[in-house]
C-alpha cells in the first residue's frame, strides 16, 4: 500500500486501509473519508422553510382557495406530482436552486421558480399535461383537477406567488407562506435514537443571532423542537452562536460563542432543549488569540471534557480540557493552518479554523480523536484562472487524527485531505464549518455552502 509507505511512525496508529481508500477506491463505513454531496438541508421553523435571503418581490408563498386545506406528508413520496413535501405538507414548492427540490424535479419557471418538471413544449410534458412557463402542469376545467397551490386560471392549472410583503391573492384565496428569511451558520449535531438532531445559528437582518435546535429522521428535512431559539443572547449580549454541543451522563452541554468571539459560554440541559444559566468557560487571554475565541468543539474521553476552539480569525485551534469542571488551555495552537499544507492534494493553506471533534474506535481497536477543520488553500482539482493566473483559494474541510489518550492531542494530518472536495461549474465548491454524527451505518457531515446548509455523506449515497 503506497499510501502507508510514506506514513510517520507516530501515525501508526492510523489504519492502512483507511490512507488507502482514496487510491483503492475502496469505501469503508468507518466515518473519515471520503465524503460527497447528499443534498442541501430543509430546515422548518413551524411551518415555514428558513431561506438566507428574502424572496423575489416578497413572494414567499402561494395561492390557494380558500376553505382548502394541503395534505399533510413526511416525504415527496407522500404527495402528487406537482407537489412537494414542505414542511409536512404537500404543495407547490417555491425554490431558488433545483438542489431545493427533490429528486426527479427541477427548479423551473419564471413566474415564480418552482419545483416541477422542466419543459419548452408541451411534447415534453407527460400526457394530459402542458409546457406553462417552462413547467409542465395540467389543463383544468375546476379547481378540483388541480393539485394543491395551483390554482384553475384561463383552464390551467398555475402557480401564483404572494406574500405579506408582495403580491396580494384574490378574492376567496389565501396566501399559503412557506419562506421565511433567517440565515443558518455553524450547524452542530447529535444523534438520539436514530434521530439527527441539529444546533445552529440563526441570524437575523438586524445582526443578532440566536441557537435553534431541530430534528429529522432522514437527515435531510429538519422540523424545529421547539419552535423558538433555545439560546438567545444574554440583555448585555447580541449574539450568540456557532454551537458545540457534547452529550454527557444523559445531559446536553452546549458551548457556543458570544458577540463573535468575545468568550465561550456553556449552558446545560437535561433534555437538549431547556437549558439553565450560561457559565463563561474561556475569553482570549493569549497573544496568538488575537483578542478572540470562538466556534467551540467539545468530545469527551472519560471523566475529561476536551474543548477545541478557533483562535482570533481562523488563526489555528486552541485547546482546553477539563476534568472537574474548570477548563486549563494550553498557551498555543494545537494545529495551525502551516500543518495542513500536503501538495499536491491540498497546498497553501493560509486559514484554519471551525473545528469539530469526534471520537471513534479506530479500525486498529484504539480510541481516536478525529478533529475536521475548515482551511482556505489550493485543491488539486482547481483549474487556473481565467487570465491564465494561479489557481484561487477557496475554503474546504479537512481532518487530523490523535490517540484520544494523549493530552493535548498528538494531531497528525491526514495525507489525502481535503476529506469533502466538490465541484461546482468544474471549479472546487466552498464548504466551512463542518460537523460529524454517524446515524445507523451512516456518517453524516452538515456544513456551510455558498447556497445554505449541506449534507454530504460517508459511505457516499448514490448519485441523483
Amino acid at each position: 500500500m503506497a499510501a502507508c509507505a510514506g506514513v510517520a511512525a507516530s501515525a501508526a496508529f492510523v489504519s492502512c486501509a483507511a490512507l488507502d481508500q482514496r487510491e483503492s477506491g475502496r469505501p469503508l463505513d468507518d466515518g473519515l473519508a471520503p465524503y460527497r454531496r447528499a443534498a442541501r438541508v430543509e430546515v422548518c421553523l413551524g411551518p415555514t422553510r428558513l431561506v438566507d435571503a428574502a424572496p423575489s418581490s416578497g413572494r414567499a408563498g402561494v395561492c390557494r382557495l380558500d376553505g382548502t386545506s394541503p395534505s399533510p406528508c413526511t416525504s415527496r413520496e407522500d404527495c402528487r406530482s406537482r407537489e412537494s413535501c414542505v414542511c409536512g405538507r404537500c404543495t407547490a414548492q417555491l425554490c431558488r436552486f433545483s438542489s431545493d427540490c427533490a429528486a426527479g424535479s427541477s427548479c423551473a419557471g419564471s413566474s415564480p421558480s418552482r419545483c416541477g418538471a422542466r419543459c419548452e413544449r408541451d411534447a415534453d410534458c407527460a400526457p394530459a399535461e402542458t409546457c406553462e412557463d417552462g413547467v409542465c402542469t395540467s389543463l383544468c376545467r375546476s379547481p378540483d383537477e388541480c393539485q394543491s397551490g395551483e390554482l384553475c386560471l384561463s383552464g390551467r392549472c398555475v402557480v401564483l406567488a404572494c406574500g405579506p410583503s408582495g403580491p396580494a391573492c384574490g378574492g376567496g384565496e389565501v396566501c399559503d407562506v412557506q419562506l421565511e428569511v433567517g440565515r443558518l451558520r455553524g450547524p452542530a449535531a447529535l444523534e438520539s435514537n436514530g434521530v439527527t438532531v441539529l444546533y445552529a445559528e440563526l441570524g437575523a437582518s438586524d445582526g443578532s443571532s440566536s441557537i435553534i435546535r431541530a430534528e429529522s429522521e432522514d437527515g435531510v428535512r429538519f422540523q424545529t423542537e421547539p419552535d423558538v431559539a433555545v439560546v438567545t443572547p444574554d440583555p448585555d449580549q447580541t449574539s450568540v452562536g456557532a454551537p458545540g454541543p457534547v452529550a454527557i451522563d444523559g445531559e446536553v452541554h452546549l458551548f457556543y460563542e458570544v458577540d463573535d468571539g468575545a468568550s465561550i459560554a456553556r449552558r446545560i440541559a437535561p433534555d437538549g432543549q431547556s437549558f439553565g444559566p450560561a457559565t463563561t468557560v474561556l475569553v482570549p487571554t493569549e497573544a496568538w488569540e488575537a483578542g478572540r475565541v470562538g466556534a467551540p468543539a467539545a468530545a469527551r474521553v472519560g471523566t475529561r471534557t476536551m474543548l477545541f476552539y478557533e483562535g482570533g480569525d481562523a488563526q489555528g485551534i486552541g485547546f482546553a480540557v477539563a476534568e472537574s469542571g474548570v477548563f486549563l488551555r494550553v498557551n498555543a495552537p494545537v494545529l495551525r493552518a502551516v500543518d495542513f499544507d500536503s501538495p499536491p492534494e491540498w497546498r497553501g493553506v493560509e486559514r484554519l479554523g471551525q473545528p469539530w471533534a469526534v471520537v471513534v474506535d479506530s479500525l486498529l481497536g484504539d480510541r481516536t480523536l478525529r478533529l475536521f477543520v475548515s482551511g482556505v488553500g489550493v485543491e488539486n482539482t482547481a483549474p487556473r484562472q481565467a487570465d491564465g493566473g494561479p489557481p484561487a483559494r477557496n475554503l474546504s474541510i479537512g481532518v487530523a487524527i490523535a490517540p484520544a489518550a494523549s493530552e493535548p492531542p498528538e494531531l497528525e494530518v491526514w495525507p489525502f485531505n481535503p476529506v469533502l472536495g466538490e465541484l461546482e461549474a468544474l471549479a472546487p465548491a466552498a464548504e466551512s464549518s463542518p460537523t460529524v454524527v454517524r446515524v445507523g451505518t451512516e456518517w453524516r457531515m452538515y456544513f456551510e455552502s455558498p447556497s445554505g446548509l449541506s449534507m454530504a455523506a460517508h459511505p457516499p449515497r448514490p448519485t441523483r
